[in-house]
This record gives structure tokens, sequence and C-alpha cells, in this order.
């Protein structure tokens, strides 16, 4: 399938059933997902779903998935610009993290994985986000020991959330940290725009916002900004507040039709609020705009 968000699609899941139904796969027959994020999440969704559900596997080759998407049991597809709304909770049988497929990886791919491995470490392992800030540019460029330690510590503690809460009911939202804001403007960019870029942009808000309410010390939200700022494009376009807004509407983690934000009183102490306003993403946005 082609890479991309927009492979991870309703129309896409049925062009796979209409294939395994003509090869005839029943329910005792085994799927394996090989490749990033978008495949695995597509592959969880069409396991789970076809005939009832069938045992799969879940092999990741990219960074992104290895820290992120193929730990803890969530299967989706997007509906438009609105992301992972139409999915299932389940487990595959096995999931392997293929290391040396990293060493594969362009910079731009090594960029999506640190961004979600950044966060777990903000909101769940703070010697993990020290290490990502600490040795980024190593990082960046490749260095395989190191991107190996990454992997174990970001998919050690994302599954040690998702074992306290695998459905979600409470603790494990605190992995959506940067993703409110992210993936509105994942979406407002119709997806042209990496996951894990859009992560560190709402990162960056995040951090600006529980600063600006005094729960994260001004030196702690400026240090996540300037990390998450190396991963961004140079140049990109920030969704404005209103077009944000209206897509953030649509997010699968809201309740009772309000927003729901990930913010920080602290490294390692995330807070989930549900009372952020649009005047504050404004003024949070002028500021890591700057």
């Amino acid at each position: 399938l082609p890479p991309g968000e927009n492979s991870k699609s309703l129309k896409t899941a049925e062009g796979v059933y209409r294939q395994m139904l003509a090869a005839r796969i029943e329910r005792g027959d085994m799927l394996l997902a090989l490749g990033g994020g978008v495949m695995t999440d597509l592959g969880a969704f069409i396991a789970a779903t076809y005939k009832r559900g069938i045992d799969f596997l879940l092999a990741s080759t990219t960074l992104l998935g290895c820290v992120d998407a193929a730990v803890g049991g969530k299967a989706a597809v997007n509906l438009g610009t609105a992301k992972n709304q139409v999915g299932y909770f389940t487990q595959p049988r096995m999931v392997l993290l293929d290391l040396q497929a990293l060493a594969t990886l362009p910079k731009s791919q090594r960029v999506e994985g640190l961004a979600e491995a950044y966060k777990t470490g903000l909101v769940a392992d703070p010697a993990l986000a020290a290490l990502v800030e600490r040795t980024l540019n190593d990082l960046l460029g490749g260095d395989l020991l190191g991107l190996a330690e990454v992997v174990r510590r970001a998919a050690r503690a994302k599954a040690g959330v998702v074992g306290e809460d695998f459905r979600e009911g409470g603790r494990r939202a605190i992995l959506n940290l940067g993703h409110t804001y992210g993936h509105a403007l994942e979406g407002w960019h119709n997806y042209r725009l990496g996951h894990g870029q859009a992560v560190a942009a709402g990162m960056m808000v995040a951090a600006a916002i529980s600063a600006k309410r005094g729960l994260l010390a001004a030196q702690d939200a400026e240090r996540i900004k300037q990390a998450s700022r190396v991963l961004l494009p140079r140049r990109m376009a920030w969704a404005p507040v209103d077009e944000a807004w209206e897509i953030m509407l649509n997010d699968k983690k809201n309740q009772g039709g309000r927003v729901r934000f990930v913010l920080l009183e602290g490294v390692g102490r995330p807070a989930v609020v549900s009372d952020v306003t649009p005047a504050e993403l404004s003024v949070a946005l002028d500021q890591v705009r700057g």
C-alpha cells in the first residue's frame, strides 16, 4: 500500500477485505502487518473486523511504529481530516520491533519517531525525555545504538501506561500530549505534514498553555519548545485557531462536547483538562510561532 495517512481509510480497508475474501482467508488464518505506523494501524483494524476478528502479528519497521504506533493495542482508520475516528481496542498475538530496519530510515522518519518518544518521556519517563534532549542531534544523525535505547525505553514506558488502562478510561489519556492541536494541524495539512512533526508542534502549544497557567516552570516550557522546534520543518504553516478548533471539536478524546488537552505540571507530571479556551490557544500559538 502507498505510505502515508491517506492509506489509513475505510476505502483502503475495503480493498484489502475484498482481496482477503478472494484469497479465501478464514477466521483461523493470521494476518501479518509489516511496515510503519500506518500499516500496523490499518492491519490491526482489518484483522479486528474481518469476519469478526482474526489473529494478527505486527512487525514494525519504522521508529514511529516501534516507539508508539505498534505498541498499545489500538487499531483505527481516519475519516477525512478527523484522525482515528473508526477503530477498535485489540491485542495482537505478537509485536516485533525490527531495530535493524531503523538503519535504513531517512532522517525524516527518525524525526517522526523521536517526537513520539519525547512525548512519552515527558508524560511517563523523565529519564527518556532527558535522553532525547541530550542526544537529539546524534539520534537524528542515525546513532543506531542510541535509537535502540530510545525504542526500548519508550516501548516499555508506553506499555506500562497501557497496562494500567487498556481502553483509555483514565490514565492512558496522558499519552495524548501534543495530539489535540497536533491532530488538528495534521488534518489541516491534509496529512502532508508528518504525524511526528504535528505532535512536536502540539507539544509546544501544550507547554506554552501549561506555562501560561503557572503549571509548568518557564525553563521547562522553553526546553520543550527548543527540543520540539528542532523536529519541525524550517517553514511550517500553523492552523489558525478557528479552523483548528473546528477540527478539534470532532476529536475522539473529547467528553461532553468539550475539547480535552493534556498539559504538564512538570516533566513526568501530566494533567488532562477540558477547559482550554480558543483564546488560550491563540495566545499559545502566538508564543510558539515567534
